[in-house]
């Protein structure tokens, strides 16, 4: 280790844990000086073994010669000690699979604030037949739904799924929509709701339903 000198202190912490791991009572701050853990207190276990070994630090000096520096660090009146509770949350940390190199790490989900019976009641969700589906011109993640819900006029919906699938292979579909939101303007056209879709780990679905189910008919 290229160590020149060796002095051997005589005591470490009362009743240290760590098999008297110097470090613990004494260290190097820079070269010529030292921070040792003091207590003036002379009832205290520490009060002795700490003054043997600034017995020891003023009698040696370093691998130059400079006689020591000792700056007295207080230890604590009252052990700090762990509690059982965060002994058992320390095995549970080191029990939990550990993240693999390279792999993002999956953040949960918050919790949603609940909502009441009668605030999910207002939400108008209706069963659409797709008449047509395109692309929305300059657009690379709307589609534009032709819809029949069921009130004899066709709804128009733009919906952000372009990604997940193409115009034609949804056509004949039956989607679930949001049916009472108030119409917004998108890439200059109106859409009049919202198809409901579920996403899991950046994969989107949109919500469909048994083609028995007739255009109109409420979620309940």
């Amino acid at each position: 280790l290229g160590a020149e000198k060796i002095i051997w202190l005589p005591d470490g912490i009362y009743q240290d844990e760590t098999n008297e791991h110097v470090d613990n009572v004494c260290a190097f701050t820079k070269p010529g000086e030292v921070v040792l853990a003091w207590t003036d207190d002379e009832s205290d276990p520490q009060y002795a073994l700490s003054a043997e070994d600034l017995k020891v630090l003023e009698q040696e000096t370093d691998a130059k010669g400079r006689k020591f520096r000792v700056h007295k660090m207080p230890i604590p009146k009252k052990p700090v000690c762990i509690t059982e509770k965060e002994l058992a949350e320390l095995a549970q940390a080191q029990a939990a699979p550990k993240k693999e190199e390279g792999k993002p790490e999956q953040k949960e989900e918050p919790a949603a604030a609940p909502i009441t019976i009668d605030e999910f009641a207002k939400v108008e969700m209706t069963v659409c037949k797709i008449l047509a589906c395109e692309n929305v011109p300059k657009s690379e993640k709307l589609l534009k739904f032709q819809l029949d819900d069921g009130s004899g006029e066709i709804r128009q919906i733009l919906s952000g799924i372009a990604k997940y699938y193409k115009p034609e292979e949804l056509v004949g579909k039956t989607v679930v929509a949001c049916t009472n939101l108030p119409p917004r303007k998108m890439m200059g056209q109106m859409s009049n709701g919202m198809l409901l879709s579920a996403e899991k780990d950046g994969q989107l679905n949109l919500v469909m339903m048994d083609d028995k189910v007739p255009a109109g008919a409420k979620l309940c």
